[in-house]
């Protein structure tokens, strides 16, 4: 065979043919803004260059997720007006969010950390209080969810062009449904909500889906030609039963990938928690990729013999890599577990050598190689 391209290689494994090689394309953000000092299109050539590999270069193209963001620009939405106060306790930043719509007051607390490492690289704000508390709320956040046109930018094609044969590009057209649903009422608040109040979890889920639904296609309809689709706030590892994901969550990300796949697109589908209960279920949902492979050890409950066994042919792979071996591993232990990968989860084609999740700042240089080599290594067909 002939050597692909990295588009060419990566295509293959999305179109369930044989690639040359299996292709290398690990979860890495984190890690960039720390090696090279930044995630863009420039970090990532660099990052290429040096390790040779093929890029799934994700660019999310969200409007702002108004119940978890509140810092934006209120100047764009016409019907609201937005009050802040805030004060500081033991480092932390809390601010409390008054939000006057024409149906009425929302009101949302939420605290930030400061841009301290003991806290992370870039550490998220944490919710409080959440924005919906009754079904009366809904209504409310009806003028909260941005229109696509004025706030989601369409200039991924242009990467997509630049990248060439270099890797591909995959858009992100929202943070996710799960995601305004936990952030709006609460994560506590939501895994309850169903039994305390289905109405409002269903009325809730059914109006986030419908707000989802617009920005995936205003993605579409300009050229996406991979959608990368997250529900881990709604997934078993955040407490969420199969028979409840199946019933609630499972019907909207069919319907999802149905809309992709009208428009000749890709679905990529991730969950970087436990998934085994649920081979079944994303064989008839259709996705075309599905990551991020969690094993064991990385709190997740993938058994790579298994899942290849079940999603073979349907199903392509990508991820499994333990980003906490290589963080805290050894050079063998990276070795051995990316070895395992490409022999079990590589066997036949269908998979793309990745990670867990991001491989994490701080992870040693000399791990972040062994990665890379024994994928080229084990990797070839």
């Amino acid at each position: 065979m002939n050597e692909m391209t990295s588009r060419e290689r990566l295509l293959a494994v999305l179109n369930k043919t044989m690639p040359d090689r299996i292709p290398i394309s690990p979860r890495m953000s984190y890690w960039m803004r720390d090696y090279y000092g930044g995630s863009g299109y420039f970090e990532l050539m660099k990052m290429r260059n040096e390790f040779s590999f093929d890029p799934i270069f994700q660019i999310d193209i969200s409007p702002p997720n108004f119940p978890y963001t509140q810092f934006i620009d209120y100047s764009k939405f016409d019907d609201i007006t937005v009050d802040m106060k805030s004060e500081r306790k033991d480092r932390m930043l809390y601010v409390d969010r008054t939000i006057h719509t024409p149906k009425g007051i929302l009101t949302d607390r939420m605290f930030y950390a400061p841009n301290d490492p003991i806290f992370g690289l870039g550490p998220n704000p944490e919710k409080a209080v959440g924005l919906v508390k009754t079904i009366d709320d809904l209504e409310k956040m009806a003028y909260l969810l941005p229109d696509p046109e004025k706030f989601c930018n369409s200039n991924f094609s242009l990467v997509d062009k630049a990248l060439g044969d270099n890797g591909i590009v995959e858009v992100r057209p929202h943070s996710g449904v799960d995601h305004l649903l936990v952030d709006s009422l609460g994560f506590e608040n939501a895994l309850m909500m169903l039994y305390d109040d289905p109405e409002l979890f269903k009325a809730a889920l059914k109006m986030f889906h419908t707000y989802y639904k617009r920005c995936l296609i205003f993605a579409l309809e300009r050229g996406a030609k991979i959608i990368f689709e997250s529900w881990y706030n709604c997934s078993l590892s955040a407490g969420w039963s199969p028979a409840v994901w199946r019933e609630y969550f499972m019907p909207c990300i069919i319907e999802d990938a149905a809309i992709t796949h009208s428009y000749g697109a890709y679905f990529h589908f991730y969950d970087d928690g436990k998934i085994m209960p649920l081979l079944d279920d994303f064989k008839q949902i259709k996705m075309d990729l599905l990551s991020t492979l969690c094993s064991k050890e990385s709190g997740g409950d993938v058994d790579a013999v298994i899942i290849k066994e079940k999603l073979d042919k349907a199903v392509s792979l990508k991820g499994y890599v333990s980003l906490t071996k290589i963080l805290m591993g050894t050079v063998k232990e990276v070795e051995e577990m990316t070895q395992y990968a490409c022999e079990v989860l590589g066997k036949g084609g269908g998979y793309i050598l990745g990670t867990s999740d991001s491989i994490r700042n701080g992870s040693p240089i000399e791990n972040v190689r062994a990665f890379f080599e024994t994928g080229r290594r084990y990797g070839k067909y």
